[in-house]
């Protein structure tokens, strides 16, 4: 099992996800990839430690600082040979047993391509409702569209996802992960739903989370990857002019720079112009304050 951490300047969390890791029961099993995206702080003098330890089979890569979405893109292109990637973020960590839980549910999955599983706040409360009786395997649009949301742990069939990569962003250091998910479940592939519990995590104040519209404001290119690709996906009018108008907004703030639309609803965009001067309004009001 390839766990996956991408990192900047988490010296002072990374030690808990190192202990929860040596605490599954079978740790030998783990093969954990932490891709450094240019920290600045000792990351990397504690990391050398542990593989001097030698207690846990750790790939170690850093890079220059250009944001999360280019540090999953490394893990993608690095050659290593396992065959389920488990995303697990600098500040989360896993509770005792999960590997062994993901093991027995990935014995159960035949054809699908994933796993799509539950995760909690430190003190165990989860981040999302359970999952209804009667899902078994799904597509992460299908679920979507069934108006399931919420913050699930993500194990996705490492060669299959190796097909996938984000766009190039420029200089903007964010593109949210959905882009290369959408592209995933685009092609069909299903996930195994389940109740379990297998990642805790803490979210920072400093996070990428803690200002979601200040994010979307300083980093309209990955945005447009984001609402034009969904255009033509949406499943009712109302959703296609709200993925329109959001496009049309990043797009403008990009300076055309990112996803170009092709797609067959050219018209709608143009009737629609004229909306997207609020939407950009707002957003880089945001991002000055």
């Amino acid at each position: 099992m390839l766990i996956f951490t991408p990192t900047y300047n988490r010296s002072n969390t990374l030690p808990r996800l190192y202990n929860s890791l040596l605490n599954q029961s079978l740790p030998e099993s783990v093969h954990w990839l932490l891709v450094d995206d240019g920290s600045t702080d000792d990351t990397e003098c504690i990391v050398k430690a542990w593989q001097a330890e030698n207690r846990l089979k750790i790939t170690y890569v850093k890079q220059a600082n250009g944001g999360k979405y280019r540090a999953f893109n490394t893990a993608l292109d690095i050659d290593i040979d396992e065959v389920w990637i488990f995303t697990v973020d600098s500040d989360d960590w896993l509770p005792k047993n999960a590997l062994s839980k993901l093991s027995q549910i990935i014995a159960t999955i035949e054809d699908a391509k994933g796993v799509i599983a539950i995760k909690s706040d430190p003190v165990g409360k989860t981040l999302s409702k359970p999952f209804t009786e009667g899902l078994a395997l799904v597509t992460l649009h299908e679920l979507e569209n069934k108006g399931i949301h919420g913050e699930w742990s993500l194990i996705f069939h490492l060669p299959t996802l190796r097909k996938y990569r984000f766009p190039d962003c420029g200089d903007q250091k964010f593109c949210t992960e959905a882009v290369l998910y959408d592209q995933f479940a685009s092609d069909g592939h299903k996930m195994k739903i389940s109740n379990e519990i297998l990642t805790a995590c803490e979210y920072q104040t400093e996070g990428l989370s803690s200002n979601p519209r200040e994010l979307m404001g300083c980093n309209p290119i990955g945005y447009t990857y984001y609402y034009g690709t969904r255009i033509d996906r949406a499943t009712s009018f109302k959703r296609r002019v709200q993925m329109a108008i959001q496009y049309l907004t990043f797009d403008c703030m990009a300076q055309h720079k990112g996803f170009h639309y092709q797609g067959k609803h050219s018209t709608l965009l143009k009737i629609l112009t004229p909306l997207r001067r609020t939407r950009i309004r707002f957003y880089r009001t945001i991002s000055r304050d």
